[in-house]
């Protein structure tokens, strides 16, 4: 109960309270006056029949006469003569109503008034006199003391209510402030009550909300610091060694996502001299042009991973890439670096040397920089700048398609509506339990031998973005998704998490699209979209568009690969997210990484200050899960606990099956 609520039940009990006391003072009063009135009526009327009747010889004759004459005195009596032996003589009754609600009238204190007096002539003169009159008035009295109460009840009561909740009005802003406070919502209350006291605490919020802004703020800015340190180059701002290391370690070691990729080593010759002619801030702005370049050249390329090795050497990460895709990555790097105009004595078209190496699941990192490193010797081999590839045979016959073959792959399935849908569970560090199952889908697919074999979300995903397919595709594993949930008996408790792209939230159908689906069903999970950092950032407005028109209570949002890239944390303040699933290169080899482990450690402070969910995700030991909620982390997922399996096969499970799957791995 609401405390004005509270305090006007208060106020209307007590001055129902004060009504009633003030009205049985008043009542007594009034009766005190009635019945000292009706005793004095029964006594002038006794005197009167006793000097009537004492000078008449038969009285019992005259009675019924003297009764006639002085009929108004004697309302509401009864006149009685009695013998000594108590016989009744005469009788004259002028009550109305005799013996009517008696028991009523003496529990109010006006009853019946009895007397008797002894005449001169031998007989008892009894007068029983009935206070009509002083009834009828306390009755009158009662009746409107009844009307009184009510009306200044609940007049009283309406008017304290008004005033109260007119009173208690800041106390109402700053409960909301506060509730806007926990979901990131800075702005200050402008609307000062008159209250003293009340103001006080409205600006006392007003200088809390500014200082937790200031406080989030500052912690954010310090974890992207430290991010920046540790991970980016600083002069060119690329990733650096740390960095390249710690995300080929993540692909390669990728059991689900990547099926193959490749790398391209990047060799700027000559830098030295160039610094010992021109000067080394010359040479940093050469470096700082091409790293340009390169960033540019590789924007196509959604899931690329790009670093400064150290001194004039790079290194690009491609995955899902066919070897076309990847041989005119590097020749539009070669031809974008053209435009680089060094100084006086060099030509960029004569000392820019570009290494392709493949990579299936599971290589050795050692010997893939070996072999990009080979290419890039042999490229140098040509004297002019250009790029040389290892060798492209080693990929994957599913990454070599080509684009007619994968459209035509993709719209069979988006007919025959033939996905399959699997899910992974998350798990909860502190309980055991899980804390949400996310999905994934399989794409059945023929390969050029005539095989099959289903493709991961990450290989079809990217071409579906190419064929413009996303958002047709996207709805699919959504529409079988929910066909699927009907017809399991699924705990409504445990929220489900879909993979969405980001051009399928910035199409504008895709929401109401969503909402039909869920209103459609009845006892549906919570659904959570799934985003990666990457989409994220670049459809931020989208995403704050799609958080206003949907219902959180059906719909939620999570970020997936938190940590992969260097978009800035400060976005978080404005969008509302249940997890945040950090990127597997974190997670990796955690317990011998003390950089990571300081770096997580900041990110866990950051998501309990924004109340988010900290995740990390391919987890695949028991060390790094021990390490992981050492530090904090929220939840867990990965082969570690269990791998994706159809959803009739996770509603069989139960928390002890994930138990003992950690324990065995």
């Amino acid at each position: 109960m609401s405390l004005s609520r509270q305090l006007t039940l208060l106020f209307t009990m007590l001055l129902a309270l004060c009504l009633v006391i003030g009205g049985v003072l008043n009542f007594r009063l009034e009766r005190t006056l009635l019945q000292q009135q009706a005793y004095q009526r029964d006594h002038q009327a006794l005197e009167w029949l006793n000097g009537y009747l004492n000078h008449r010889s038969d009285p019992v004759a005259m009675l019924p006469r003297l009764v006639d004459i002085s009929e108004p005195m004697l309302t509401g009596s009864r006149v009685r003569l009695y013998q000594a032996d108590s016989t009744v003589l005469a009788e004259v009754d002028l009550r109305p109503g005799v013996g009517q609600l008696e028991w009523w009238w003496d529990y109010l204190g006006l009853p019946q008034i009895s007397q008797q007096l002894l005449l001169s002539s031998g007989e008892t003169l009894e007068l029983l006199f009935e206070p009509v009159a002083e009834r009828a008035e306390l009755w009158r009295l009662l009746r409107w003391q009844l009307i009184s109460f009510l009306v200044l009840w609940i007049g009283g009561s309406v008017l304290a209510g008004l005033l109260l909740y007119r009173s208690l009005k800041a106390l109402r802003m700053v409960a909301a402030q506060a509730a806007a406070i926990a979901d990131r919502d800075f702005t200050p209350c402008s609307d000062m009550p008159n209250n003293i006291d009340l103001k006080q605490i409205v600006r006392a919020m007003n200088m809390l909300a500014q200082k937790v802004r200031k406080m989030l703020s500052e912690e954010v800015r310090m974890t992207e610091k430290l991010r920046e340190l540790a991970y980016r180059d600083v002069l060119t701002g690329l990733g650096n060694v740390n960095f390249w290391e710690s995300r080929l370690s993540a692909v390669i070691g990728s059991q689900e996502t990547i099926d193959g990729g490749c790398v391209l080593l990047i060799q700027l010759d000559q830098l030295a001299t160039y610094n010992q002619t021109h000067g080394r801030e010359a040479g940093d702005q050469l470096l700082i042009a091409l790293a340009d370049q390169i960033s540019e050249s590789v924007k196509p390329q959604e899931r690329s991973v790009t670093a400064r090795l150290g001194g004039s050497e790079f290194a690009i990460l491609l995955v899902d890439i066919s070897a076309d895709d990847a041989a005119k990555t590097a020749e539009r790097i070669i031809r974008n670096s053209s435009i680089i105009e060094p100084k006086e004595g060099f030509d960029i078209q004569e000392i820019l040397h570009i290494g392709l190496a493949w990579f299936n699941q599971g290589a050795d990192e050692t010997q893939i920089m070996s072999e990009a490193d080979m290419a890039m010797r042999a490229a140098q081999l040509k004297g002019i700048s250009g790029w040389f590839s290892y060798d492209a045979k080693t990929l994957d016959s599913s990454l070599v398609q080509g684009s007619s073959q994968w459209r035509s792959a993709l719209l069979r399935v988006l007919e025959q509506k033939n996905l399959q849908i699997v899910a992974q569970p998350v798990i909860a560090a502190n309980k055991q339990s899980v804390l949400h199952y996310e999905v994934f889908a399989r794409m059945p697919l023929v390969l050029e031998d005539g095989s099959e074999k289903l493709a991961s979300a990450a290989v079809f995903m990217p071409m579906a973005v190419r064929m413009g397919l996303v958002s047709e595709v996207d709805r699919l594993i959504i529409s079988q998704l929910l066909q699927t949930l009907e017809q399991v008996h699924w705990d409504k408790s445990i929220p489900i998490v879909v993979n969405i792209s980001g051009q399928t939230l910035a199409d504008r159908c895709f929401v109401d699209w969503l909402k039909r689906q869920l209103q459609r069903r009845v006892n549906m999970p919570r659904i959570l979209l799934e985003l990666t950092e990457y989409a994220a950032g670049h459809f931020i407005e989208e995403l704050r568009e799609t958080e206003r028109q949907i219902d959180s209570a059906m719909v939620g949002f999570s970020l997936d690969h938190f940590g992969q890239g260097f978009t800035p944390f400060g976005y978080l303040n404005s969008i509302q997210v249940d997890y945040l699933k950090l990127d597997s290169s974190y997670i990796k080899d955690i317990q011998s990484n003390r950089d990571n482990q300081f770096f997580i450690q900041a990110l866990v402070d950051i998501a309990q200050g924004l109340g988010v969910t900290l995740i990390g995700e391919r987890v695949e030991t028991e060390t790094e899960w021990r390490t992981l909620k050492n530090i904090g982390v929220g939840g867990g997922q990965g082969y570690l606990f269990a791998k994706p399996k159809p959803l009739t096969e996770c509603i069989e499970r139960s928390i002890s099956d994930f138990d003992q799957t950690s324990t065995s791995q």
